[in-house]
């Protein structure tokens, strides 16, 4: 008799605290401790597979290869715009035959810069998604893509790229969306934004320009310094113009031009 109570009051309690625990609100802690004991829905970071690791690469190495860093002697041939590599070369790029060669050809689609007109302000560093980041010394008949030039470039036909920061030779075309220091260009030489000296036996074109521009024709839609040739043409400049016809946002002027105020 006794045991059967003893079974039956055991049995109540165990009713009543499976009922507790379903009814009563549960406490912060064992809230978070279930928390703990969940498997969430998506992977977690050890379940992820890891970036990958850059490779090191030296003294002889090709550009073509992805996600690496060659020191010494970078070489390949055609490297073009829809590549992208994610490779800094540091020391010297070799690029023979660059893709650049053809692109006077018309075989080849125009650079993105030429066919802007307008920039509402200047180029940052992070609005550029490099394929290829030199550091050095960079010769090609024509590099042409996604391109961070850092020291000297030198190019037969024609070349393309985001930012320069150093000096550039070109032979016949030169098309950059940036440039600090030296830019030149036999023919054509298009540089949207120029900070510093920009050269060419013909045309020199910017759409952002602070510095000076040499050529037969300048034109600059935003100026801020000097331009020197036969024709200088601005629309918004703080500066002066010296050559035969100078043009301005206020007048056209033989000889010299110049613009001091802020435009209206």
């Amino acid at each position: 008799m006794r045991c059967r109570l003893l079974f039956s009051l055991a049995l109540i309690l165990l009713c009543f605290s499976g009922f507790a625990q379903s009814t009563w609100p549960k406490s912060d802690y064992l809230k978070e401790k279930e928390k703990e004991t969940q498997v969430p829905p998506y992977p977690t970071s050890s379940s992820q597979e890891p970036e990958e690791v850059r490779k090191l690469r030296l003294p002889l190495w090709s550009f073509h290869a992805h996600n690496t860093n060659i020191y010494g002697v970078s070489v390949g041939a055609f490297s073009y715009e829809d590549d992208y590599r994610n490779t800094i070369s540091n020391g010297v790029r070799l690029e023979l035959p660059g893709v650049g060669m053809f692109a006077l050809t018309g075989f080849m689609n125009p650079p993105p810069s030429a066919g802007v007109d307008s920039l509402r302000r200047g180029f940052k560093r992070s609005d550029f998604e490099f394929s290829e980041i030199i550091n050095g010394i960079n010769i090609s008949t024509g590099s042409w893509g996604d391109m961070n030039y850092n020291g000297l470039t030198l190019a037969l036909v024609a070349q393309h790229g985001n930012l320069c920061n150093g000096v550039s030779f070109v032979g016949l075309f030169s098309s950059l969306d940036k440039a600090n220091g030296l830019a030149t260009g036999l023919a054509v030489n298009n540089v949207l934004q120029m900070n510093g000296l920009q050269v060419s036996l013909f045309v020199n074109r910017s759409i952002l320009m602070s510095g000076c521009q040499i050529s037969a024709y300048n034109v600059a839609k935003n100026s801020r310094g000097v331009q020197i040739g036969i024709v200088n043409e601005t629309e918004d400049s703080k500066g002066i113009q010296i050559g035969l016809v100078n043009i301005n946002e206020y007048r056209t002027l033989p000889l010299i031009n110049w613009n001091f105020r802020k435009k209206e």
